[in-house]
């Protein structure tokens, strides 16, 4: 399968791999700049992406991010992929956690993205300014959220 785009100028994108003839890889992807560039990010920043909070523990500590790079990546066994910013409080405390707790926001938790985006756990504890309760493996669960998915770590 071929598939293909054009754009008027060369830029840097890769979109991702296709596998040509003879099963070798190949990159495929758009290379644009300029005008077509402003055009690609007005395109993407209009987009409505659902916003999560990861929160974890490692025993000892706790943390939560706002993040929203989740994805479900598996169906049978029912698995999500969680991409952290490796600058993140979370992501160092989940290093030595066996667990990560995916909390799903809906457009009433602006109090709570904001506080878990716009704020470092470096700084405050976040857990002290909502609700929350313990979890499997100590995981802070936030309350009133529209759904949590709790899960070890595989990865």
């Amino acid at each position: 399968m071929l598939i293909a785009a054009s754009f008027p100028r060369p830029a840097h994108i890769i979109l991702g791999y296709a596998r040509g003839q003879g099963g070798r890889s190949h990159q495929v992807g758009l290379r644009f700049d300029g005008v077509v560039k402003d055009a690609f990010d007005r395109l993407v920043s209009s987009l409505d992406y659902p916003m999560f909070i990861v929160t974890t523990s490692n025993g000892n500590d706790r943390a939560g991010c706002l993040v929203g790079f989740v994805t479900q990546a598996s169906i049978d066994p029912p698995r999500l992929l969680v991409m952290l910013s490796k600058s993140n409080q979370t992501y160092r405390i989940s290093l030595a956690s066996s667990t990560l707790a995916v909390h799903f926001l809906d457009t009433a938790d602006h109090a709570l993205a904001e506080l878990f985006g716009g704020e470092t756990g470096d700084q405050i504890d976040k857990f002290e300014r909502c609700a929350w309760s313990p979890g499997p493996g100590g995981v802070p669960l936030l309350e009133n959220v529209k759904g949590t998915v709790v899960g070890n770590v595989i990865a």
